[in-house]
């Protein structure tokens, strides 16, 4: 289906006013170390199409010990040079000159790791920014699922398979990139981060928080704040959710108490307006960021607590008016950018990907086209 000019500009327009503004979604310290952790450290790899590796007593001592983010497409290929291959290039290479002349193929990534004593009985995800190209993932030896898709977050629950505190968990993972499936340089292997996040029973799903502009007037604004509650239990329960928000210098400037009823093993999706005097719009030349926080009680436990960056903000588009934000016309200055980062290959780090957005803002670029899905916290 061709999209309509004004679809293709706001695919456009949302990645300028994403990027450049550094707008990242992160919780508040106190909730941080338990509901994000970062998962990058102390992974085994082979680079080898192996059987058996997804089983939790297979003999991994010998295997090359790495952290993640990493792309074994860019690394110097086994064997070292002939006539045919040099470095990381291979005149073999099924992508040829379209990804390159590197090579793919299959590899595996084992993580050895203990659960904390404080965490037992709570909810255990693990989440992948990405991996290129398909990947089958196991927790001592339970296979978690298959995900096709080089460019998409995904998510799977460890909960039911783990070890109690003190005992070894084996993950493992699978990674196929084999045959000619691009036309670009894609690399291989889990090239984004890797999260693991503990939560309580009842807990805000993240996937479904967003903050909107419904629109201002004045010096003040109305916002949408949505969030999607979970209730893990078997029983009923009766939640208190609070939302508030903080200017950049860190005041609250607005909030909103309300309940909401969580069915036992069930969810409730909650949307609040909430209005923000004296605000500070996001514009390109100031993209002034406030926070949602959003607190969910039972009676005075807070359970969880979820808290992203926005900014207050409209646009609009027409092929009359073209785009305007905030209600006044700008003129696109925009360009196409890969996801790959030269001699770092496609391993994202999060410095690389700051200075290339950097590099482009200075360069008068105020829109970015991303050639692929740009890593989004997939829970």
């Amino acid at each position: 289906m061709r999209l309509s000019f004004q679809f293709q500009v706001l695919l456009v327009c949302a990645a300028s006013f994403l990027l450049p503004a550094g707008c990242t979604t992160n919780t508040t310290s106190d909730f941080k170390a338990r509901r994000e952790r970062l998962f990058d450290n102390g992974w085994k790899f082979l680079r080898d199409s192996i059987d058996g590796a997804g089983q939790p007593g297979y003999d991994d001592s010998g295997w090359r010990q790495l952290d993640l983010p990493h792309d074994w497409s860019i690394e110097d290929l086994p064997g070292g040079k002939d006539s045919t291959r040099i470095g990381p290039f291979s005149m073999t290479s099924p992508g040829e000159y379209s990804t390159g002349h590197v090579m793919g193929g299959t590899a595996w990534y084992r993580k050895h790791y203990s659960v904390e004593a404080g965490d037992e009985g709570k909810l255990h995800f693990l989440i992948f920014d990405g991996v290129y190209m398909e990947s089958d993932v196991w927790l001592n030896g339970h296979h978690l699922g298959y995900h096709p898709n080089g460019y998409t977050p995904f998510t799977y629950e460890l909960t039911p398979y783990l070890n109690p505190p003190g005992k070894d968990n084996v993950l493992a993972v699978r990674v196929s990139n084999t045959g000619a499936n691009s036309r670009w340089y894609s690399g291989s292997g889990i090239y984004r981060h890797v999260w693991l996040n503990v939560l309580d029973s009842m807990y805000i799903d993240n996937r479904t928080c967003f903050t909107y502009t419904l629109g201002y007037s004045g010096d003040s604004a109305r916002i949408l704040v949505n969030a999607g509650l979970f209730n893990r239990g078997m029983d009923d329960a009766s939640a208190s959710v609070v939302v508030e928000v903080f200017n950049e210098e860190e005041y609250l400037v607005a909030e909103d108490h309300s309940k909401a009823s969580l069915p036992g093993s069930g969810s409730e999706e909650i949307s609040r307006t909430v209005s923000v005097p004296s605000c500070q719009l996001w514009t390109l030349e100031k993209p002034y960021l406030y926070r949602t926080r959003i607190s969910l009680y039972i009676g005075d436990e807070l359970k969880d607590r979820y808290s992203y960056r926005f900014g207050i903000r409209t646009f609009t588009v027409s092929p009359e008016e073209g785009l305007k934000l905030n209600g006044k016309k700008v003129l696109l200055k925009g360009t196409c950018m890969h996801h790959d980062n030269g001699l770092l290959g496609a391993a994202a780090f999060n410095r690389s990907e700051f200075r290339r957005v950097e590099i482009m803002k200075a360069n008068g670029f105020n829109a970015i086209r991303t050639s692929h899905n740009p890593p989004s916290r997939a829970f």
